[in-house]
């Protein structure tokens, strides 16, 4: 499954990106199908918003070239946007005031 970024959230469910399936898996046993055709990675859970990052898979000398993408999701896992970058992302972090 390959594994991207572990994070604990306020209730104590660890979620992780399941990189090469396109989701993001919990350890309360849910699954959510983010993407069919890119890559999971980079992952972001805050109160009220999940981001996830996408990307291509390729080889390891071009794969910082590939475009990429991070999509927001609200906390019930609906859909909210998507912001398309010009490479992967591969750590994403929330800052606060």
């Amino acid at each position: 499954q390959w594994c991207h970024d572990i994070v604990e959230d306020d209730q104590g469910v660890i979620w992780h990106c399941g990189s090469k399936a396109g989701q993001i898996l919990m350890s309360n046993g849910t699954k959510f199908d983010v993407t069919k055709d890119l890559l999971t990675r980079g992952l972001v859970v805050s109160a009220d918003r999940v981001i996830v990052g996408t990307s291509n898979f390729g080889a390891r000398p071009t794969r910082d070239s590939l475009p990429g993408s991070v999509i927001i999701f609200d906390r019930a896992l609906n859909f909210i946007g998507e912001l398309q970058l010009g490479g992967p992302p591969t750590d994403i972090a929330t800052l606060r005031a």
